[in-house]
């Protein structure tokens, strides 16, 4: 019984990552084998003007596109 539990478990956990594994690369900015430049137009285009607005100031990051904030 504890070991359908703690199979159960495993799956459900494995199952969880999967989606955030496969999130980290959706977009082009975020493979380093690109050039520099192409990563930058990339995610200039997927920022809104609030966000760039932001980015002008302290607040660095992009919570949506995955994008921390720096320190």
């Amino acid at each position: 019984m504890i070991k359908k539990h703690l199979a159960t478990l495993l799956c459900l956990l494995s199952f969880g990552f999967v989606p955030a594994l496969a999130q980290q690369s959706r977009y082009p900015f975020n493979d380093p084998s690109l050039p520099m430049e192409k990563r930058i137009d990339n995610l200039l285009s997927l920022m809104t003007i609030d966000e760039k607005v932001n980015c002008l100031s302290t607040n660095t990051g992009v919570l949506r596109l995955g994008v921390m904030k720096l320190r």
